[in-house]
């Protein structure tokens, strides 16, 4: 199994249309966050809020970087290919928070994107 790549190239598409990725890109796992409930000094089960699909990174902004269609569209579908095989497609996503600042010294930006559904395959 040594030969598996498990990690390095990453492609992010905004509606077909590829992002620069710069790094740190963070994708949830889970679809749920679980508490356990605990009573008489036991576990008794557990209590669960769903994780808000959503696709985090810095990206390089070129000159042809869709500015306006992030700031502004509300129904994107992101696509991430990860280096080792799997894909995660966030639906219905629009551009999340208040802090998208672009960082003019590097080239970058940090966006968080959230959406309505988030599917691994």
């Amino acid at each position: 199994m040594a030969n598996q790549r498990i990690s390095g190239t990453c492609y992010i598409t905004v509606d077909g249309e590829e992002l620069n990725l710069s790094g740190s890109l963070q994708i949830p796992v889970n679809k749920y966050t679980r508490q356990a409930v605990t009573a008489s000094g036991r576990v008794i089960g557990y209590s669960e809020t769903p994780v808000v699909p959503s696709i985090s990174g810095n990206f390089y902004v070129d000159s042809d970087f869709p500015l306006e269609k992030l700031r502004t569209a509300t129904d994107m579908t992101i696509v991430a290919e990860l280096a080792n095989g799997m894909r995660y497609t966030l639906s219905d996503a629009f551009l999340a928070g208040d802090n998208a600042n672009f960082a003019p010294e590097d080239g970058t930006v940090q966006l968080v994107f959230n959406g309505v559904r988030g599917d691994w395959s």
